[in-house]
């Protein structure tokens, strides 16, 4: 790129984030600096940083490298949740009572998409056992499946008031 003054500022942090080593930029760094307006959504992002921080250590300590079926940093994954947390939260309004089914859902997204078959069961019992907001009659593929249909029914939506003539 020879001229960066056309770019918005979102994607040229986004670009650097991608050259910075992940020794010297931890998962707390990232939620801080994609969370932290002041005067957008103040409390909801307050919120949401807490909850982050909740969930994140936790899957930190129990996190199994050796386990995913591609090789996927842990910050990356992080990455990859707050994505989809941003765009969610971009293009909706939310409530404090959607937060922590939002984290979750973006969480297990990012987080068990890569852990390979023969330990996604283990993994959803820890989750259940730690977390304890899935219902048992559901394994937490059926919570993901869910919560993706009820996210693309709230595109459709959104993309249908906004840009659609129905």
């Amino acid at each position: 790129l020879e001229n960066l003054n056309d770019l918005s500022p979102l994607f040229l942090s986004s670009c650097v984030m991608l050259y910075i080593e992940e020794q010297i930029w931890t998962w707390k760094d990232l939620i801080l600096s994609n969370f932290s307006n002041k005067y957008y959504n103040y409390d909801i992002y307050q919120e949401l940083q807490r909850i982050l921080f909740e969930y994140i250590s936790k899957i930190e300590s129990y996190y199994i490298k050796d386990k995913s079926t591609i090789n996927v940093s842990f910050i990356s994954k992080i990455s990859m949740t707050i994505t989809l947390l941003k765009t969610y939260l971009k293009n909706d309004k939310c409530s404090f009572i959607d937060l922590r089914p939002l984290v979750e859902f973006t969480l297990l997204w990012s987080f068990i998409t890569h852990i390979h078959l023969d330990y996604r069961k283990q993994f959803e019992n820890w989750w259940r056992t730690t977390f304890n907001h899935i219902p048992n009659d559901k394994s937490v593929f059926r919570f993901l499946v869910f919560f993706f249909f009820f996210f693309i029914l709230k595109i459709f939506i959104y993309l249908k008031d906004n840009f659609l003539d129905v």
